[in-house]
């Protein structure tokens, strides 16, 4: 197993970026088309990202406005079947905004270039939509 490391910087506060992830209709700008979300300890976890492609799992641990941790896979794979791969994201406060380090990790080797590429493209699409918003 091995694990994708991202980070991107985002001009807003922690606590702006963070509802980018517990709330469906921020989630929605950046993530899916359709999601249910239950943003407590064991709670849902659910994106439709387009057509088939869903992903499912849940909330494991949650700081507000400083870490998540969900647990992530692919209803209908598996070789990543639903919960099997956990996704942590960290907000840190900096001068300039929130820095969003994210680590997902348990992924099968042969999962690991797609999930890369994936985080390469959500994850400034999120930078956008925050600060497109926040401004």
């Amino acid at each position: 197993m091995t694990e994708v490391v991202k980070e991107i910087s985002i001009r807003a506060k922690p606590e702006t970026v963070f509802a980018y992830f517990t709330e469906v209709d921020k989630l929605l700008l950046w993530l899916g088309i359709e999601a249910r979300l239950e943003p407590k300890i064991g709670g849902i976890f659910h994106v439709t990202i387009s057509g088939e492609r869903k992903i499912r799992g849940e909330y494991l641990e949650i700081q507000p406005h400083s870490r998540l941790l969900l647990s992530w896979g692919w209803e209908g794979r598996t070789d990543v079947p639903p919960g099997s791969t956990k996704v942590e994201f960290m907000f840190y406060s900096v001068p300039e905004g929130t820095l969003v380090r994210l680590r997902h990790y348990d992924l099968p080797e042969d999962a690991m270039p797609l999930h890369a590429k994936s985080w390469e493209h959500n994850l400034p699409r999120l930078k956008l939509q925050v600060e497109e918003k926040s401004s």
